[in-house]
């Protein structure tokens, strides 16, 4: 199932609580899932395959173009649509949009109306919360950080899941290809680190990924746009890089359950937003 909503609409959160997993970036910068992630929640009831789309923001931008034909394509491959409304913000021109995917869905469409631990906006308390277009849809509030209400959710989404046999194996919680996973994790910490400086200019590339009786062996790079982006990635005497790949190589030992060293180098690809070809190769 698909799972659409406006940037920072809590999409990614609330997929990680209900895999037990941190599987995709949460970060309150917008567009930062960029890949559809597959997140794989299995119950005693059933098992989903939960697919963590970009933020759909309406931007002629070729890669903002590009987040939202991988949203659109997304939904012509489930079989339940899961659309997540942020009631703490007022309504705009990105949740219309998001209504209309919804709406021009062929399968189930179900509203979470997320961040239910937060205040609602003006005007956007009870049933005001849900959009028009949506009302006769089954609708959950859920907090995915506390996690209020989530179970009843996954209950309703296995309820109107196809009938099968399971695909995975119950502990599996993601499918997602290794060097996939391990970029994932570094450019987390390379958000964090860099705050609201130059989130949506990096990209990692995996360059080599080697395991070893001793461990993991990761060379990546962590690319930008600009030369001045990448002395703010790599910080005062280094001490900015030297913590995002400190953090990520702790973490992946954690995520790929063996040692990992990792090798992270700053390159510049200048305008690489623009490059419709390597936009192909990243957003898919």
């Amino acid at each position: 199932m698909a799972v659409i909503g406006r940037p920072s609409a809590g999409k990614s959160t609330l997929i990680n609580r209900m895999c037990g997993h941190d599987l995709t970036i949460v970060a309150p910068s917008p567009q930062t899932t960029r890949s559809r992630i597959r997140g794989i929640a299995t119950r005693p009831g059933g098992q989903l395959l939960l697919i963590d789309t970009p933020g759909f923001q309406d931007s002629p931008r070729p890669f903002d173009a590009r987040l939202q034909a991988l949203t659109a394509a997304t939904l012509r491959e489930v079989d339940v649509a899961l659309a997540v409304i942020d009631p703490s913000r007022a309504g705009g021109a990105e949740e219309d949009a998001i209504v209309a995917l919804a709406r021009g869905f062929d399968g189930a469409v179900v509203v979470a109306l997320g961040k239910a631990d937060r205040p609602a906006a003006a005007g956007r308390g009870g049933a005001g919360a849900v959009p028009p277009a949506l009302a006769g849809c089954p609708v959950h509030r859920v907090s995915g950080v506390r996690g209020d209400g989530v179970e009843e959710l996954v209950e309703r989404l296995i309820a109107l899941s196809p009938v099968g046999p399971p695909m995975y194996a119950d502990d599996r919680y993601t499918d997602q290809p290794q060097a996939l996973r391990v970029g994932e994790v570094i450019r987390s910490h390379a958000i964090r680190a860099t705050r609201e400086d130059l989130p949506q200019a990096i990209y990692v590339a995996v360059a080599d990924l080697e395991t070893g009786p001793r461990g993991v062996w990761i060379r990546a790079f962590l690319n930008v746009e600009r030369e001045s982006q990448k002395g703010i990635v790599i910080g005062e005497r280094g001490r900015r890089i030297a913590a995002i790949r400190s953090g990520a190589q702790a973490e992946l030992s954690a995520v790929l359950g063996l040692p990992a060293r990792l090798d992270l180098r700053v390159k510049v690809q200048r305008n690489w937003r623009r490059d419709r070809a390597l936009l192909e190769r990243l957003i898919r």
